[in-house]
């Protein structure tokens, strides 16, 4: 081991007599010799300090940590390398008092990139010198905080989609019975005008509960045509809330049909997503504009990491009209796979992209960034609710079972199928369902809540489809996982309904699964959006 004062350490007296071994080495020049190994080849950082702090030597691996030659680093105080703080006096002496210390602390290496250090020392391990052991604890430093974060967003998520659902129930409730009093008002009427105006209202808390719903899920749920424009302008007036003041957000006006196959959750969480990183590229201000067009790749896009193929193409475009004020290259930030949650794709983000056959494509130019997605265009149309049951016949004569564990909403869908000249029966829960069913002779349809305690709807469709074999069955539900939507996709399953919905579209999906018309599922858990009910 050499230092600043030579090849022996500084302060180690050497005794004259010295006891000779069988192998021709003395005990004192052996243990310097294993000491020297361990110095050396540490791969913990080793440092020897003086009195006042200094480093006196350090092994090849302090160095490496610290960024400098030793010849560079001896003689340097530990003050010039470690975020010491106003304690680091305080600290020193209680250090030199105690005889040991251990903690952590930040290094700043010479390239002032900054790395967390555990740091365990020992006070005297030669006279005036002491010996510290550095462990570089950066990754697991972040690491842990990733595990935390995740944790932290798991249970947010949870309770975004606890607090979704509920509200989701309060809007179908206000809905429903908004539209039975809309049905019995004279048209064109004041009376008429004020309801439609709170269905209206009703409309556009749906479309901002579905956004909170779709931070709740991680998966696909269902995929289906949309059309893209609709959709970010159904979000229009959630990204102006999410947009500071100090940002001037242009959002496109709903011109042209852009339709994509997707789920409709997952790209509006996509949407609130990178619109979050688009705006972190503005900290001292400017425009974002937001954007959906149409463009035909005649040549393939490539970069490390990501190719779009030609084909044709709805994008979706973020454009902060700004350059980074921060050093950070928008290219290198948001190429897919990297995990730098703040100013990079969140993993989440890029499954839910792959999940929708969704590419990321980033441009950083001198004075703007552009985060656009490229979805491949299809020539389908969209579902539209209200046009798809215009003049078609609505009511019937059947025997309907309607099971929902919330009064208001079990009533208005009563109240509403049997003013369409249905004969209704109706249960607060899966146990009151099946002795209900048991107490009639006929029982055409169930219109069941997928989630209800004591008993869910599909154990309660099973166990009355054993009974009365050819019931026609339907799920409402506004909490639909992953799971039943695969069972769905391989399986031949009820009709579901995702809630909020309007109660003309139940009646709609009602009347064609009693005629035995083949169920679509909707391509929205929010029927009661305007964007939606404008396709």
């Amino acid at each position: 081991m050499s230092s600043h004062s030579g090849d022996s350490f500084p302060g180690d007296e050497i005794p004259i007599a010295r006891p000779i071994l069988a192998n021709g080495l003395t005990e004192t020049c052996r243990d310097e010799r294993y000491f020297e190994a361990l110095f050396e080849n540490a791969p913990d950082a080793v440092l020897v300090l003086d009195d006042t702090a200094h480093f006196v030597d350090a092994n090849p691996a302090a160095c490496r940590l610290v960024g400098l030659d030793r010849c560079e680093l001896v003689g340097r105080g530990v003050t010039d390398t470690i975020e010491t703080g106003t304690d680091f006096d305080s600290a020193w002496s209680k250090f030199r008092r105690e005889g040991e210390y251990w903690g952590q602390r930040w290094l700043v290496r010479s390239d002032f990139a900054r790395r967390l250090i555990e740091i365990r020392a020992k006070a005297n391990v030669f006279p005036g010198q002491h010996l510290a052991v550095w462990r570089d604890v950066t990754d697991r430093y972040f690491l842990d905080s990733q595990l935390l974060q995740r944790e932290r967003d798991e249970a947010l998520a949870r309770l975004a989609g606890g607090i979704a659902h509920d509200l989701t129930n309060l809007l179908n409730v206000i809905g429903g019975h908004t539209e039975l009093i809309v049905r019995q008002i004279t048209p064109g009427s004041e009376l008429q005008k004020h309801g439609e105006r709170i269905l209206i209202a009703t409309q556009d808390a749906a479309a901002l509960t579905a956004q909170l719903s779709a931070f709740g899920r991680q998966q696909v749920l269902a995929p289906a045509v949309l059309d893209l424009s609709a959709l970010v302008h159904s979000c229009s007036r959630a990204l102006r809330s999410l947009v500071p003041e100090h940002v001037q957000l242009s959002l496109p006006e709903r011109k042209i049909s852009a339709n994509i196959c997707a789920d409709r959750t997952l790209v509006a969480q996509v949407v609130f997503t990178l619109a979050s990183a688009a705006v972190e590229l503005l900290p001292d201000g400017g425009k974002l504009d937001v954007g959906v067009r149409q463009t035909t790749l005649k040549l393939a896009l490539t970069r490390p990491g990501i190719r779009i193929p030609p084909g044709n193409y709805v994008v979706l475009e973020f454009r902060a009209r700004a350059s980074f004020n921060n050093g950070t290259n928008a290219t290198q930030a948001f190429r897919p796979g990297r995990k730098d949650k703040v100013r990079n794709a969140p993993p989440a983000v890029t499954r839910t992209l792959i999940q929708n056959n969704g590419l990321l494509w980033v441009d950083d130019l001198a004075e703007s960034t552009s985060l656009s997605v490229y979805y491949p265009a299809t020539t389908e149309r969209t579902l539209g609710m209200r046009n798809q049951d215009t003049g078609k016949q609505l009511g019937g004569t059947e025997t309907v079972l309607v099971v929902e564990d919330d009064p208001a909403l079990r009533e208005a869908t009563s109240e509403y199928l049997r003013g369409l000249g249905y004969r209704v029966l109706r249960a607060g829960n899966g146990e009151e369902a099946l002795q209900t069913a048991a107490s009639v002779a006929h029982v055409d349809a169930l219109v069941a809540d997928l989630r209800m305690p004591k008993m869910g709807g599909e154990e309660l469709a099973e166990r009355i489809s054993v009974a009365r074999p050819g019931i026609r069955i339907m799920f409402v539900s506004g909490n639909i996982d992953s799971e039943f939507v695969n069972r769905r996709s391989t399986q031949r399953t009820p009709a579901l309904l995702p809630k909020p919905f309007e109660l003309r579209v139940l009646a709609s999906m009602l009347r064609d699964l009693l005629d035995g018309r083949e169920q679509q599922l909707p391509p929205s858990p929010s029927l009661y959006s305007k964007a939606y009910k404008n396709i």
